[in-house]
C-alpha cells in the first residue's frame, strides 16, 4: 500500500486545505488525526497561509458578539459573507466581552472578569477557564495573547484602581499574581478601549498620560514574555482615540475635529519602526465631507484583502456599522450592517487549532 511522506503531507497538501476538510480528514487514519490536532501544526499551517495568501488577509474575520447572549455572527472580509455561530456551551452563563484574539482562537469572559472561555470560531471548539477568584472592580485592563519563548497562551487582567495584576497560564491552567511594575496607575480614556492589542509579543494599549508627565495619551505594552510593562511612548496626535495593527506596524485611529463647523477629519498613522517616535506616519487621511456620510469617528479593526485584490482597512462607525477602506483610492464602502445591538467585535484569522490541546 502507498503512503505519502509526512513532510509532504504536512507542508504540501494539508497545510493547503480549509479548515471544513481538515476537520473531515481527522477521520481518515489515526496519524492524519494526529497531525491535524497538533497545535505545532496548526500555527505552521496559519504561517504557510501567511505566505501564501498576503499575511492571511485572505482568511481575516471580524467576530461580533450581540448583546442577546444566544447569537454571535462571523463576518468574512473577502467575501463580505456572514456566519451564524451558535452557541453550544453547556453553561448558564454566555460570555458578553471579548478579551482579545490571537492565532484563530479567541478568550471571552463576563462581564467583572468571570466566567473566561477560549474559543475557536472556525471549529466551534471552546475550553472554559477557572475564575481568578477576585473581582478586580471597575475600570479594568484586560487581553489574550501568545508567549512564543514558553509556547504557551496567556490571559492577563489588570485592576487600574487596586493596581493588581492577574496572568492565566494555558500550560499551568491557572491564575497567578504578577508584580506589577510601572509604578504609577493607569487610566484609559472613554473612547479608548480596555482590550489590549496584540503585537510584537506585547499586548498595547492607549492611556492617559497624566500620570507620565503628559499632556497626551502614552501607550503601554505588556511584555508577555517577561510579564512586565513598559512604556512604548507618545503618541502622534493629540486626538488618538484607539490603537491597531495595519500592515505589520503598530498603527493610530485619529479623530480630527473641528469645533467651528462640527466637522471631522479622519487619519491613519503607523509606527514604522517600533518604539521610534519620529517613525510615525501618516498612512491614509479621510476628509470630513466623506466621514460624514459614513456617520463620524472611525475604529479600525483589521487589515483584509479587498474585493478587488489590494489591500484595505476594516473599520467601524459610531453608528457600530462595518465600513472598509481602501487604502489605494483612499473611499469608504458600507460592507455589514447588523441587524442586532452588539456589543463586542474582534478580528481573527481562520485556524484549525484547538484550546483543548493546549
Amino acid at each position: 500500500m502507498w503512503s505519502i511522506p509526512k513532510d509532504i503531507l504536512e507542508a504540501e497538501i494539508l497545510c493547503r486545505l480549509p479548515i471544513k476538510s481538515l476537520l473531515r480528514f481527522k477521520c481518515v487514519s489515526k496519524e492524519w488525526h494526529s497531525l491535524i490536532s497538533d497545535p505545532k501544526f496548526a500555527l505552521y499551517r496559519q504561517k504557510k497561509q501567511g505566505e501564501i495568501d498576503n499575511n492571511n488577509t485572505i482568511h481575516q474575520r471580524v467576530l461580533v458578539l450581540a448583546i442577546s447572549p444566544d447569537r454571535l455572527q462571523s463576518l468574512h472580509c473577502l467575501t463580505r459573507c456572514i456566519t451564524e455561530l451558535n452557541f453550544n456551551f453547556p453553561f448558564e452563563s454566555r460570555p458578553n466581552v471579548i478579551i482579545g484574539s490571537c492565532n484563530g482562537l479567541v478568550c471571552m469572559a463576563l462581564h467583572g472578569c468571570k466566567d473566561f472561555f477560549i474559543y475557536n470560531p472556525s471549529t466551534r471548539a471552546y475550553k472554559k477557564l477557572p475564575d481568578p477568584d477576585i473581582s478586580l472592580g471597575s475600570p479594568y485592563l484586560y487581553g489574550f495573547g501568545y508567549d512564543s519563548s514558553t509556547d504557551d497562551y496567556k490571559v492577563l487582567a489588570v485592576s487600574c484602581l487596586r493596581v493588581l495584576l492577574k496572568v492565566f497560564s494555558m500550560k499551568a491552567f491557572s491564575w497567578r499574581d504578577v508584580q506589577y511594575n510601572l509604578g504609577v496607575k493607569l487610566f484609559y480614556g472613554t473612547e479608548s478601549p480596555p482590550k489590549g492589542c496584540l503585537f510584537n509579543g506585547a499586548l498595547h494599549w492607549l492611556v492617559s498620560g497624566f500620570h507620565f508627565g503628559s499632556q497626551d495619551p502614552v501607550i503601554i505594552a505588556f511584555d508577555l514574555a517577561e510579564e512586565k510593562f513598559c512604556r512604548v511612548g507618545e503618541v502622534c496626535h493629540p486626538r488618538s482615540v484607539s490603537l491597531g495593527v495595519v500592515g505589520g506596524c503598530l498603527s493610530l485611529n485619529v479623530c480630527c475635529s473641528n469645533c467651528v463647523d462640527k466637522t471631522t477629519d479622519f487619519e491613519l498613522w503607523v509606527m514604522k519602526q517600533y518604539g521610534v517616535h519620529s517613525s510615525w506616519e501618516r498612512l491614509t487621511k479621510i476628509d470630513s465631507d466623506i466621514m460624514v456620510r459614513y456617520h463620524g469617528s472611525l475604529v479600525t479593526l483589521c487589515t483584509a484583502t479587498g474585493t478587488n485584490g489590494g489591500d484595505e482597512i476594516i473599520m467601524i462607525n459610531k453608528w457600530r456599522e462595518f465600513i472598509s477602506c481602501n487604502l489605494n483610492e483612499r473611499n469608504l464602502e458600507e460592507i455589514y450592517r447588523p441587524n442586532f445591538d452588539w456589543s463586542e467585535t474582534v478580528s481573527y484569522t481562520e485556524s484549525i487549532l484547538s484550546p483543548n490541546v493546549l
